[in-house]
């Protein structure tokens, strides 16, 4: 019998498709097993409710390229093959990174907010004096 994954990418696993039905079980199965400790289905990651891992997948969930699985892996573990590297876990030492502007007009200080990079995207291209994007969220 053909096995139920045609392919993992990043942190989602494609499933063959005489496998979808059982997306579901397939996720609490592999949830089980190490270094899994999220699995979700791509319908929980649609509607990811009041879990915060959840709703930070969802943020970056495309459905035209995601997989019927997204996990989250073991604190410190990655997952690839041969080639290349991961940077979105959802821990902090993944989503928490130093943030630099230096230029004209653009005052001394520092800040500890917490931002969103559409935040910066927009910021840069108000202090630039650029449109924003088209996918804003600035009125």
């Amino acid at each position: 019998m053909e096995n139920a994954v045609a392919k993992i990418i990043n942190h989602h696993i494609y499933l063959n498709d005489w496998a979808k039905p059982y997306t579901l079980e397939i996720a609490k199965i592999t949830e089980q097993m190490d270094p899994f400790v999220h699995v979700y289905t791509a319908d929980e990651i649609r509607r990811p409710g009041s879990e915060a891992l959840a709703s930070k997948l969802h943020e970056g969930y495309q459905s035209r390229f995601g997989g019927d699985l997204i996990f989250q892996l073991q604190p410190n573990s990655i997952f690839y093959g041969p080639y290349g590297s991961t940077h979105g876990t959802g821990y902090t030492y993944d989503t928490h990174v130093p943030f630099l502007m230096m230029g004209f007009g653009v005052e001394a200080g520092t800040s500890f907010q917490k931002v969103h990079i559409t935040d910066v995207v927009d910021r840069v291209a108000e202090r630039s004096g650029l449109p924003y994007a088209p996918n804003s969220f600035v009125e």
